[in-house]
């Protein structure tokens, strides 16, 4: 039967008690209160002292071995020096840090797994993948990353600073940039001189969520190889102006045509086919306004549109566009209005400007509805000119308000056809002309595009238009 700590405890104490009166009777002592306190204080003091050594060193024992297990060293148990409750304590923490080395086996080997599952995919994948610390260096870099940085494939880079790897040059610069950024996300194209050959890559970047809330645990760099993807839309757009050009010219004599028979110039005809040859008049207006814009896009975007500035009356343009284009309107009874300054004049090029009011009078037209209004209107503000375009359609959703003005943008569940590039070539026209066109809009309540310049534009010597009025 084990003696437990309290049992020790009452035995020493009556130890202490019955000791001295034992050697009072045997006379081994001389009784009177001085020697027998002394005798008292001394037994007190000796059973005290091995009473609480005995307690201090399991107690040391366990500390020690605590300490072990809390940095990870589960090798060392708490040695037990007695056989009571401190010892159940000693053998139930060596069961406890016996568990505890069993879980962090496993959780080491399941990272492991995991970690070379990882590298497996990495390395499998098409794209450059790096792997970075919430401080920049690198944890795990596969091949084709290896390769876009300019490292040998067998070179160490686990535990250097990732932008300390490219040499200078476009791809350092972007590595630069996507690690120094806040935002979450980043991306950007830079083209890359491989050993073989001339590559394009997206190099974008992404922050690696923690497991729980908190700050992200590090920055994952993607390079992904964006040369087939330029190659098939420089194909893609090649096709669509060869198309466009050898549509252009039949339809343009087509038209020529029925502009002709109009006019009964080739004989007369009757009131119906007059009416049908309108019809088709107006068709193939529309066809040849989507072949121009698809061919003057592609120029605007290669930056191949010459700028020709002379003296131009805006609220002349818009009138003699709208009069164009009336035709368009009638079968839907639009009316058509012009507001604002009678007369402004500015230095432009007269083709443009006419092309971005024709592309923007032709869009409220297919948005709005029977007997609806649109309205264009012109105005001066601080040496700019400001005109808009208004209609009463059904608006436009905001979170579309900037997406309308990309290549192809067209607001969800429109449907009114066209090849969605005409607020596309307005804004490079309006760009041109060193200003910006916006989108205003409440749902239900039509729409309202506005665009604004410089009124003295001019160019300089190296033939790049410049506001004069800013100088």
């Amino acid at each position: 039967m084990k003696i437990k700590i309290f049992h020790k405890f009452v035995a020493v104490t009556a130890l202490v008690f019955v000791l001295p009166v034992a050697l009072l009777q045997l006379r081994v002592i001389s009784p009177g209160p001085l020697g027998t306190f002394l005798m008292f204080l001394a037994l007190l003091l000796v059973s005290a002292w091995i009473f609480s050594r005995s307690l201090l060193k399991t107690i040391n024992g366990l500390i020690r071995a605590a300490g072990c297990v809390s940095a990870g060293d589960f090798s060392r148990g708490a040695e037990a020096a007695s056989s009571d409750e401190l010892g159940d304590l000693c053998g139930a923490f060596n069961r406890m840090a016996g568990q505890l080395k069993k879980y962090s086996d496993m959780q080491l080997e399941t990272l492991r797994q995991e970690q070379k599952t990882t590298e497996a995919v990495l390395l499998a994948a098409e794209d450059g993948m790096v792997i970075t610390d919430t401080e920049g260096r690198v944890r795990l870099a596969n091949r084709k990353a290896r390769s876009v940085l300019g490292l040998a494939a067998e070179a160490p880079v686990e535990g250097r600073m990732l932008s300390e790897l490219p040499p200078a040059g476009p791809v350092r610069e972007a590595v630069l940039e996507a690690l120094g950024g806040r935002r979450e996300k980043r991306s950007r194209e830079i083209e890359v001189e491989l050993e073989h050959s001339r590559r394009f890559f997206t190099c974008s970047t992404s922050q690696i969520p923690a497991p729980g809330p908190g700050v992200p645990s590090g920055r994952l760099v993607v390079f992904h190889d964006a040369t087939l993807d330029r190659e098939l839309a420089r194909i893609k757009d090649e096709f669509r102006q060869s198309i466009t050009h050898d549509l252009r010219n039949p339809v343009g004599a087509i038209k020529g045509f029925v502009e002709f028979m109009i006019k009964e110039i080739p004989g007369p005809v009757n009131e119906s086919q007059k009416n049908m040859l309108a019809s088709i008049d107006r068709a193939l207006f529309r066809l040849i306004g989507m072949i121009n814009n698809i061919l003057d896009e592609a120029k605007m975007a290669a930056g191949r549109v010459d700028v020709n500035l002379a003296p131009v009356d805006l609220r002349e343009i818009a009138v003699r566009v709208i009069r164009l284009m009336e035709s368009l309107g009638q079968r839907k009874h639009i009316k058509f209005e012009v507001e604002g300054a009678e007369r402004l004049i500015v230095n432009a090029d007269s083709g443009l400007v006419e092309r971005i009011f024709t592309n923007l009078i032709g869009n409220a037209i297919k948005f709005t509805p029977d007997s609806g209004v649109i309205t264009a209107g012109i105005s001066e503000d601080n040496g700019k000119a400001l005109v808009w375009v208004r209609d009463t359609g059904d608006g436009i959703p905001s979170e579309y308000l900037e997406k309308i003005f990309e290549k192809f943008g067209q607001a969800s569940g429109q449907k009114a056809g066209g090849t969605g590039l005409g607020l596309t070539i307005c804004r490079y026209a309006v760009a041109a002309h060193l200003g910006k066109i916006w989108a205003e809009s409440e749902p239900g309540k039509g729409a309202k595009f506005i665009f604004s310049f410089p009124k003295d534009l001019a160019k300089d010597e190296a033939g790049r238009i410049v506001d004069k009025g800013a100088a």
